[in-house]
């Protein structure tokens, strides 16, 4: 699929929604910059190890929602480069991601977020998070951190350390 034509898609939802044998996909050199919707995209992906991303443009992504849903096989992902000025559906986005370890979300700005909560809930893994840049709610909040037993460390303002009680 390397040489498939992105440039003019503008909806990438689905895309390889429940493709539950799939270990390894590199698209990094999709042209994403028209892409608006990223929902559900690796929904379900739950074989996959290896996943390169790191290209994509995301400055008109408004919806990642269940984005990265039930990859349980997925032990980090390269996304230092998202652009998330435009995106305001976060829910579940990591959901069930229960093999990470790290993750890396200080350059995501979430000042546009409506709904975020779930984000990170099931990443029963996850023992570094980086989330110095975001803004969040109270209502979103609401089982963000579930099931993360082995997250010791959270960057983040002290602001959203005081709502989330560390």
């Amino acid at each position: 699929i390397s040489n498939f034509s992105t440039k003019n898609v503008k909806n990438m939802a689905k895309m390889f929604h429940n493709c539950n044998s799939l270990i390894s996909l590199d698209i990094s050199k999709f042209i994403t910059s028209q892409v608006k919707n990223m929902s559900y995209l690796f929904y379900n992906c739950n074989k996959l190890k290896l996943l390169s991303i790191e290209n994509f443009e995301t400055s008109n992504v408004e919806d990642m929602s269940f984005m990265f849903y039930s990859c349980a096989s997925l032990t980090s992902v390269d996304i230092t480069n998202f652009n998330t000025n435009s995106v305001t559906n976060m829910i579940f986005m990591f959901c069930k991601c229960s093999s990470l370890v790290e993750l890396d979300l200080s350059n995501f700005i979430t000042n546009n977020i409506k709904l975020m909560f779930g984000m990170f809930d099931n990443c029963s893994s996850l023992k570094k998070l980086n989330i110095s840049n975001f803004v969040i709610n109270d209502e979103n909040i609401i089982h963000m951190f579930d099931n993360c037993s082995l997250l010791k460390e959270i960057i983040c303002s002290d602001e959203l350390k005081n709502k989330i009680g560390i």
